[in-house]
This record gives structure tokens, C-alpha cells and sequence, in this order.
């Protein structure tokens, strides 16, 4: 008899089925290194986002400076250019009723006489704040030194 090699086909079957029955091959895929890539990954995009508020830095120059403006004369009569959008259409300048293409001139004409030291802008609360912005940027453009406060107004209040 010769001696059995590791290659006679015998042999090898019974390795096979030794194999078979014996533990099972291991056919998953492995996920701890997924899993430990995507923690590392969070730990980076939460550190990163705690900073982020300092890579975007807003700076508003205006808002920088408060001035306390006098809003009446010695006399008692007022100092200030009553503005107030009760909708979006209908606007009032110093109790006149005015367009939206006549507001803007007639407020210049109204600063520009030195009478007045500041704009009191007044609007509903109802009213879209797009709105808003758009009449401020509007006269902020074209009024030049014109000072503005704006107090938006609960319902019914006037």
C-alpha cells in the first residue's frame, strides 16, 4: 500500500466534511470597521459644527452705535416723521395718506428740512416682515443720514 497524500481524493472528501459539519464558515460581512468609521465621522461633524459659528461672522456696523435721539422740541412739538405701513397698500407720513412711489420723496423733502431728528416707523404685527424690509432698504437707500426706529405693533394697538 502506499501512503495517502494530502492529495488523494479520498482524503480531501473527508476534509470537506469534516469541514461541513463542523463549525460554519463565517460568510457576513464584517461591520465594526463601518461602525467605528462612522462614529469617528460624527465625533468630526459635531466638533466641527460647535465652531462653525466662527467661521461665519455676521457684523452689522450699523447695529454697532445707539444714539438717544430728542424726540420733542423745546416747544413740545415733535421731532419725529411718523411713518406707518397699516398695510400693503395703504401708508401714512406724518398722518398723510401716501403712495408707495411718492414715500420715499416726500420723506427726503420731510428730512431734509432739519426739522425732524429721526423716522418712527410703525407697523402691524399682521404684516409680512418681507414687507417691512422692503420700505426700510427702500428709504435707507435713498434718504441719506435718515435714523429709523421701528416698533411693531400688536393687533388693534395704534
Amino acid at each position: 500500500m502506499s501512503d495517502p497524500t494530502p492529495y488523494d481524493p479520498h482524503i480531501m472528501r473527508m476534509l470537506q466534511e469534516e469541514g461541513m459539519h463542523g463549525e460554519s464558515s463565517i460568510s457576513e460581512m464584517n461591520v465594526i470597521p463601518f461602525i467605528d468609521i462612522c462614529l469617528v465621522l460624527l465625533i468630526i461633524v459635531l466638533i466641527s459644527s460647535a465652531f462653525a459659528f466662527q467661521l461665519f461672522v455676521f457684523e452689522n456696523p450699523g447695529s454697532t452705535q445707539f444714539n438717544v435721539v430728542e424726540a420733542n422740541n423745546k416747544d413740545g412739538s415733535s421731532r419725529l416723521i411718523k411713518l406707518y405701513i397699516h398695510d400693503e397698500k395703504t401708508i401714512t407720513l406724518n398722518g398723510a395718506n401716501v403712495t408707495r412711489d411718492s414715500l420715499v420723496p416726500q420723506l427726503q423733502a420731510a428730512w431734509s428740512s432739519g426739522n425732524y431728528a429721526a423716522v418712527d416707523f410703525r407697523a402691524p404685527e399682521s404684516l409680512k416682515t418681507q414687507e417691512i424690509i422692503h420700505v426700510m432698504e427702500r428709504i435707507r437707500m435713498n434718504v441719506d443720514g435718515v435714523k429709523m426706529s421701528l416698533a411693531i405693533l400688536e393687533k388693534g394697538a395704534h
